[in-house]
């Protein structure tokens, strides 16, 4: 629908595929995969993904930013797993998760609730974040005065930032000095804390 409008276009946080719109988002792949990183950096060696149904694109960006950093990690002996969830399985999911053995040390959760529903359960599993588990949360916890300020790993899209842009790229379209669509990717903020994985576990890994 949106190829067919017959006026100038600019999609924020968007599928970037259109032929006749211009696109501003987030680089979540590089985000996601500097995030993993940094995990597997402080020892992790066992890290799952929880994640919405990859529907829209920077679902799709998010899991493929993780699947990048597993295949770079390969040689580490480090283990991997994707969790595609919808709202109502993300606790029951994550607490399955937490409680077998060989448990993940590290959880990256594509969303801010479930990274809520995380934080909760590693809670009400007796764990703590993060001396048991450390958390990668792609969005911003809600609220200054959450306990997981500080030390909860995130990847924040920069929406003003992204505004900006697409009033800038808008501007050059109607101005006739962008003729064809325009993709911009920006960085996004990623705040990483000190995420040791636990000392047993690591050397199990």
């Amino acid at each position: 629908a949106i190829d067919r409008y017959p006026v100038p276009v600019v999609c924020v946080d968007s599928y970037s595929g259109f032929r006749n719109a211009s696109t501003v988002d987030m680089d979540s792949v590089t985000a996601v995969r500097s995030g993993v990183d940094h995990l597997i950096a402080h020892g992790h060696r066992r890290i799952a993904f929880f994640g919405p149904p990859p529907v829209f694109q920077c679902h799709l960006d998010r899991l493929r930013g993780f699947h990048e950093a597993a295949q770079g990690a390969a040689e580490s002996g480090a283990q991997f797993e994707t969790h595609t969830v919808t709202d109502a399985q993300i606790r029951p999911a994550l607490k399955e998760c937490l409680a077998r053995p060989g448990r993940p040390t590290a959880l990256v959760c594509d969303r801010w609730d479930f990274g809520l529903a995380a934080w909760d359960t590693v809670a009400e599993t007796g764990l703590r974040v993060p001396d048991d588990v450390s958390l990668l949360l792609i969005d911003a916890l809600p609220g200054e005065d959450h306990p997981g300020r500080g030390v909860v790993n995130s990847i924040e899209p920069t929406p003003a930032e992204m505004g900006r842009q697409a009033v800038a790229v808008l501007e050059d379209i109607l101005q006739g000095k962008v003729t064809s669509p325009v993709n911009i990717r920006l960085p996004a903020r990623v705040t990483l804390h000190p995420s040791p994985a636990p000392p047993v576990l690591r050397l199990a890994g």
